[in-house]
């Protein structure tokens, strides 16, 4: 925990915002990232690019695991854990076993969903990040799809754990991701619900804005522990 609190000091500190900027400057940026503090909205520079495995992530840092994934983008991970930060958003817990019960924990946090958009036909589209996934058995698009606000586990060097990964956001459980699904989703290839949908997706290579959005206040309470990981 006090390395936790550190680090989010470090972030405060590194990004140059007192800890009442969000009240002064509404508008805030940082490389790659926008910070919308009025609108409640994270705004992420990405690219679109081309999964060949069932999805692991909805998005990554570039030239780390693009071919599980939607988007890549320059963006440092924590600088996005900051921006949500400054959203006034609290991170919840990553998944952890705990072998006291030797229940898994699924991942908890305040609730966001996610758009992407993007230039189509000459006109800005704007879709659920969903959209662009479907389900690997039956090709359909989910129906809804919210992500939590996990925080990446730290590393025992203080490191940040998504920071040396670049895992920015998951479909499936990654305890280094920034943001995870809040529910118990296995990493195994087999077990993976989702790909990409090439019937929605614009081509590779095309630029994305992935907007994060909290979807309430009250979007924290935890999934009971399970045994089944």
């Amino acid at each position: 925990m006090r390395a936790l609190s550190a680090f989010v000091i470090g972030l405060i500190v590194h990004a140059g915002f007192a800890a009442a900027a969000p009240a002064t400057q509404p508008l805030a940026r940082l490389p790659h990232i926008q910070i919308d503090v009025r609108r409640k909205e994270v705004r992420v520079e990405c690219e679109a690019v081309k999964a060949d495995y069932p999805l692991e992530f909805l998005a990554v840092v570039t030239n780390t695991n693009e071919y599980e994934a939607l988007v890549h983008s320059e963006v440092k991970p924590s600088d996005l854990h900051l921006g949500l930060l400054m959203l006034g958003l609290k991170p919840g817990e990553p998944l952890h076993y705990v072998e006291e019960t030797r229940t898994w924990v699924p991942p908890t946090g305040p609730a966001l969903r996610i758009w992407f958009e993007y230039e189509k036909d000459g006109k800005r589209e704007r879709v659920p990040a969903a959209h662009w996934m479907r389900e690997v058995k039956t090709k359909k698009e989910p129906a809804d799809f919210t992500w939590v606000f996990t925080g990446s586990k730290m590393f025992g060097d203080g490191t940040y754990g998504a920071n040396a990964t670049g895992s920015l956001v998951g479909v499936i459980n990654n305890e280094l991701s920034v943001l995870d699904v809040p529910a118990l989703k296995s990493r195994a290839l087999e077990a993976r619900d989702w790909e990409r949908n090439p019937d929605t997706m614009p081509p590779t290579g095309t630029k994305v804005t992935m907007i994060l959005s909290p979807v309430g206040r009250d979007n924290t309470s935890s999934p009971p522990p399970t045994t089944q990981p």
